[in-house]
């Protein structure tokens, strides 16, 4: 399913709920459900540039590309505020 969200059980990275982004609302019920009965959930919904790659029809190699990508950026972000050099105003 394309542009969905996805409730993740961490430790085996199984599917337990998928639902449509518009309706994002009861996967996030759903993981609050499934943490109060003790199972570690993780929450998984496409970020604005994989919404876009989506819609523009790239591979599912290029979307692989793309997330590693993304998370690259995320990191080199992270470290550039070790030093205290970043601030929030």
């Amino acid at each position: 399913m394309a542009n969905t969200v996805k409730v993740i059980e961490t430790q085996t990275q199984t599917v337990l709920f998928e639902c449509p982004m518009e309706e994002a609302d009861k996967a996030f019920r759903y993981a609050v459900e499934m943490e109060g009965h003790g199972v570690d959930v993780t929450l998984r919904s496409p970020s604005g540039p994989e919404s876009l790659a989506e819609s523009l029809g790239i591979s599912e190699e290029e979307k692989i590309k793309l997330r590693k990508v993304l998370e690259e950026e995320i990191e080199d972000h992270d470290d550039s505020c070790m030093g205290g050099g970043c601030s929030i105003q």
